[in-house]
């Protein structure tokens, strides 16, 4: 299944389990959202500046979340937001070593930069998509469930992250392949 595919799938499902009526833009909204936050994903990738990408990155996933939260009609502090996004992107960590990678090319000026920025664009949209899919799962386990604190959303979280591996391979791996085309 495509990174769409997973997206549409998990969005609809969240829709589901917060009985919204599926009838309004809803989930073309968030789509849109991702979508334009992994366009400024690969667009922070272009800084010059080592490290730039992946500090903007963070803060990229991190308003992102918010605006989710926005368009679906759920409050949560920015702390945990910021947390959440935080503990995604470190347990999507095996991807760092590509960052670093990409951003160590920055230091070569001319031909450096821009592969490095090629590298980074890949990877900083696999990983905003893929970061989005998480999220969006962990909600809906929480509206199935029926929590609301913001401490579930942590252990739901952490629970997506260590029970849906493969999955969460295979969105990076196709989000990948999809910035690629």
């Amino acid at each position: 299944m495509s990174a769409e595919g997973h997206q549409i799938k998990l969005i609809l499902e969240l829709l589901e389990a917060f009985e919204k009526s599926t009838t309004g833009d809803l989930p073309q909204e968030i789509l849109d959202c991702i979508r334009m936050h992994g366009a400024i994903a690969v667009g922070a990738s272009v800084a010059p500046i080592p490290g730039a990408a992946t500090i903007g990155s963070a803060a990229n996933v991190w308003t992102m979340y918010a605006r989710i939260n926005r368009k679906i009609g759920i409050e949560l502090s920015n702390n945990i937001l910021k947390s959440v996004a935080s503990g995604i992107i470190a347990n999507l960590g095996s991807y760092a070593v590509l960052l670093t990678i990409g951003e160590g090319l920055k230091f070569l000026p001319g031909v450096g930069t821009l592969v490095g920025a090629a590298i980074d664009a890949a990877i900083l949209y696999a990983l905003t998509v893929t970061s989005a899919c998480i999220y969006i799962k962990a909600l809906t386990a929480m509206a199935k469930k029926k929590l609301t604190s913001e401490e579930a959303l942590g252990a739901e979280v952490e629970r997506v992250l260590s029970e849906d591996k493969e999955e969460i391979k295979a969105i990076m791996r196709e989000a990948k392949k999809s910035y690629k085309k």
